[in-house]
């Protein structure tokens, strides 16, 4: 029932985690109060020792925004208590004479990066951040619950959500059924395209891989080309525009419109003038580019300067060949009546994510951790593929875009004789 080296079709979601999306004061309150249950309960002889009477009252109720103070000024001054506790907790534990195993609790490492990413180090204690002042830890590695520690922040569009992301990958072959091959759950920060590569090493393994694999932009980059195309893999979806101001100009100076020598490592511009250097060098990412740079003396007597460039001369920086010329076949392809024919066939992938949406509520996370979040997300495909198998084998059709009851009411009558 799955096509040799057939067409398949990936799209992604945003999963929420199963935990209550916090404030900051919320975030490193309910931090200290998980860590200090946990060592209450394995060490509870040695942080009597260590614990101070106003924790008891500090720390008792959960963290909610009803309870905390109301102005600014208290709730910053909060925040600088339960610093300067969180300190003193870590400090003893630290100890050499505290049990070396208490700093290997995941509570207590939680804590321990909460407040560095929270507070930074001050001569009086813990100082509670800014942005303007000490800056925030990343979208990748910044807690927003001590409970589950591995949910992340992400944004797309208009939504946020704190928990992770799921990619499915289903086929979409003529005359057979519509099954899910693959399932992939990360961090919700991580790009579409760097989840690709894990996605098509998965199918690999399992001797799935599609002769043609069918994505939104988000998964279509020039590396993701080269790589796809190496596996035999055509990897169709619409690629990233050239967002420079001279290509939205359209007058005939954006990067596509000069010649690249690789060979010989000069590039020709529109006005037939060639560089003057070209240097292969990375990105801060560690990626692979190419600087070129053209000539002040050739660039500022040229009367079309003022349509290529804002400077004394141009400077362009692009990828290396394969990736060159693969964005610039992709991105002609996509002008092309066979590509909106293709890709429209994407779509249907959206399906399949309503489905595992609604029917088996993907969208909430059910446990804890991004392993086991990704075991419910495993389940739920092999649940839909069930569905759809049984499905097929009985000659159930496949259910029609649905429609709202306005847009049905106001579709043309057609006309009879």
């Amino acid at each position: 029932m799955l096509k040799e080296r057939g067409r398949q079709r990936t799209d992604s979601t945003h999963i929420i985690a199963a935990v209550r999306q916090l404030s900051r004061v919320e975030n490193v309150g309910e931090t200290m109060r998980q860590a200090l249950n946990i060592l209450a309960t394995v060490e509870p002889e040695w942080l009597r020792g260590q614990a101070q009477p106003e924790w008891v009252e500090r720390y008792k109720d959960r963290m909610d925004q009803y309870r905390l103070p109301k102005s600014e000024t208290e709730r910053l001054s909060l925040a600088q208590t339960i610093g300067r506790d969180g300190e003193q907790l870590l400090r003893a534990i630290d100890d050499p004479a505290a049990p070396v195993w208490l700093r290997q609790i995941p509570a207590v490492i939680t804590l321990r990066q909460v407040w560095i990413q929270q507070y930074f180090p001050g001569a009086q204690g813990p100082v509670w951040r800014t942005a303007k002042e000490h800056g925030f830890s990343a979208a990748p590695v910044g807690i927003h619950s001590p409970y589950d520690p591995q949910a992340r922040y992400s944004e797309k569009r208009a939504r946020s959500w704190v928990g992770y992301k799921v990619h499915l990958t289903e086929t979409c072959d003529q005359e057979l059924p519509r099954l899910i091959t693959q399932v992939e759950t990360t961090i919700a920060p991580v790009p579409d395209s760097e989840a690709l590569p894990v996605i098509q090493a998965d199918l690999a393994q399992r001797q799935l891989l599609p002769a043609e694999q069918l994505a939104d932009a988000g998964y279509v980059t020039a590396r993701r080309l080269v790589s796809s195309s190496q596996q035999q893999i055509d990897l169709c979806g619409p690629p990233r525009s050239d967002s420079a101001w001279q290509a939205r100009a359209g007058t005939g100076f954006a990067a596509a419109d000069f010649l690249f020598d690789f060979q010989q490592q000069q590039a020709r511009c529109p006005a037939g003038e060639f560089s003057s250097s070209w240097e292969n060098t990375t990105d801060r990412y560690g990626k692979e580019q190419v600087k070129i740079k053209f000539a002040v003396t050739t660039c500022r007597p040229c009367q079309q300067r003022e349509q290529c460039t804002k400077i004394d001369r141009r400077i362009l920086t692009i990828q290396p060949k394969a990736e060159t010329r693969a964005l610039e076949e992709a991105r002609q392809r996509a002008q092309t009546k066979q590509y909106a024919m293709l890709y429209a066939q994407r779509a249907g992938v959206e399906g399949a994510i309503s489905q595992t949406v609604r029917r088996s509520g993907l969208r909430q996370a059910r446990y804890l951790g991004l392993a086991k979040t990704h075991l419910q997300h495993l389940l739920t495909a092999t649940a839909i593929n069930i569905i759809r198998l049984v499905n097929w084998l009985t000659d159930v059709p496949l259910a029609k875009t649905r429609q709202s009851a306005f847009v049905k009411l106001m579709k043309p009558v057609p006309l009879t004789c």
